[in-house]
């Protein structure tokens, strides 16, 4: 499988003109439902009101029933996968929410939340509980407007897949709430499908979904607490942090031999104050959802949105896609060989335009590495190339083949394998011949082990 638009043959452009993301149907893409962005987009908001139905309906159960059991049947969701969206590597399952996030609801909902108005903010439930983290809420946002996506994808099938081969009719349980009352219902929809196991595929409009973190989180409440300070309604509170700051300002100083401390010191005690005050104080948090509600906060948050995902589509992703380009048409696929394939990898990750690897900018970390290559679905030319890269053969970064008791090197020295580095500096690369020099490697050089040098050499 690869990209769903190469999958299903329709140009990429179709799907950005719908407004859907072209998901990977090789592994899950990092990118993450938020509910903030279903809020600030005014296109949605009978979707949020019914995402505020739902809680309202559980803060009612909670407080009139006050029974954990009766109140899990509520909140007891699976992963649904079918988005194609999160951190797996290898496919598009994941661990979903489990009893933990039902217990912590529990505990929670009652004291958090007022729900006075449509304005209300989920968010607040996962701001100080750092286990919660976006793919979770991803998860439960995504079975409160199932309805919603199985009904988005459906009217792209109709405009452009209607004679498509690969859509069917699948028949979907959505979670309702009207009345506050709770109910499941079961509706057929017409969808696209995978072809290796028939799973049904859902596509997901690019403006609600974040590729970082989520639009309200921990640390850009903490980065805005000066913005935060003036809206807090309890005076008690102002007085206490602020007493606070100078305080541990005063105690840094006198470690300083009462030297002037800069700005950016100054700051950063006055953020650990906030942080720590913060977490015995939750309804602090209110001014902050009150910060966040600015027209000019949404309108960011809109821009933000935007930015990150072409950010992401124009790094990994179209690198994937270049590289599957390329790939189909520099090798026939029936003479393959893995030699062949090592070399098309070399000659690609490699290229240099103006001087300057088009990786320098992409891939940073070993995350970078993986993502792009998990992107690139290389069953679709030839199946004994999963064997290369399952059995024969490693595509990592040097630095963590040559880190002291490395597992790498020891599977490396322990099996046939050929092996793929990435090099990201001269001194990485020099630090790997030495490596290559102390172990008697050296003749594998060129002929068991390749090296990517993707930094700057002029």
């Amino acid at each position: 499988m690869g990209f769903f638009s190469k999958e299903f043959k329709i140009p990429r452009q179709a799907l950005d003109d719908y407004g859907a993301i072209d998901i990977s149907l090789n592994c899950d893409l990092p990118f993450f439902i938020d509910p903030c962005l279903i809020y600030v987009n005014e296109e949605y908001s009978n979707l949020h009101q019914d995402i505020i139905n739902y809680f309202f309906f559980l803060k009612n159960n909670k407080v009139e029933l006050n029974n954990y059991d009766e109140f899990f049947k509520y909140c007891n969701f699976n992963e649904i996968k079918n988005t194609w969206f999160g951190y797996s590597k290898e496919s598009n399952k994941g661990t979903g929410l489990g009893p933990k996030f039902a217990e912590e609801l529990f505990q929670k909902i009652d004291k958090l939340f007022t729900f006075t108005n449509c304005k209300a903010r989920i968010e607040k439930i996962f701001l100080f509980d750092k286990t919660v983290s976006c793919d979770r809420i991803s998860d439960l946002t995504t079975n409160l407007i199932l309805e919603f996506l199985c009904t988005y994808t459906q009217k792209f099938v109709e405009k452009y897949l209607k004679d498509s081969q690969r859509v069917k009719t699948f028949t979907i349980e959505t979670v309702r709430v009207s009345n506050n009352t709770y109910y499941r219902e079961k509706v057929i929809y017409s969808l696209p499908y995978t072809k290796k196991d028939e799973q049904y595929i859902l596509l997901v409009p690019k403006n609600i979904v974040k590729v970082k973190l989520n639009e309200l989180n921990i640390n850009d409440c903490i980065n805005h607490y000066r913005d935060i300070l003036p809206l807090i309604n309890e005076e008690i509170h102002r007085h206490n942090i602020n007493h606070l700051f100078k305080q541990e300002v005063e105690k840094e100083r006198q470690k300083k031999t009462k030297k002037k401390l800069t700005e950016f010191q100054h700051r950063k005690i006055e953020k650990n104050v906030f942080q720590e005050y913060i977490k015995s104080h939750t309804s602090i948090v209110d001014s902050y959802i009150q910060f966040k509600n600015n027209k000019s906060e949404m309108d960011k948050a809109k821009t933000n949105n935007q930015n990150e995902y072409h950010e992401e589509i124009n790094k990994s992703v179209n690198l994937a896609f270049n590289f599957l380009d390329f790939f189909k048409k520099n090798v026939l696929a029936s003479e393959i060989s893995l030699d062949d394939f090592i070399m098309q990898i070399i000659n690609y990750f490699s290229f240099k335009e103006n001087g300057d690897s088009k990786l320098k900018y992409i891939i940073k970390t070993e995350k970078d590495l993986k993502k792009v290559l998990n992107y690139i679905s290389f069953d679709i030319f030839d199946k004994s190339i999963n064997k290369f890269i399952n059995g024969k053969l490693f595509i990592i970064f040097s630095r963590n083949f040559i880190k002291e008791n490395s597992s790498y090197y020891k599977d490396y020295m322990s099996g046939n394998y050929k092996i793929i580095l990435f090099c990201e500096s001269m001194e990485v690369f020099n630090d790997l011949l030495e490596f290559l020099k102390n172990k008697n490697l050296q003749s594998d050089l060129d002929s068991k082990i390749f090296v990517i040098k993707y930094f700057d050499l002029t």
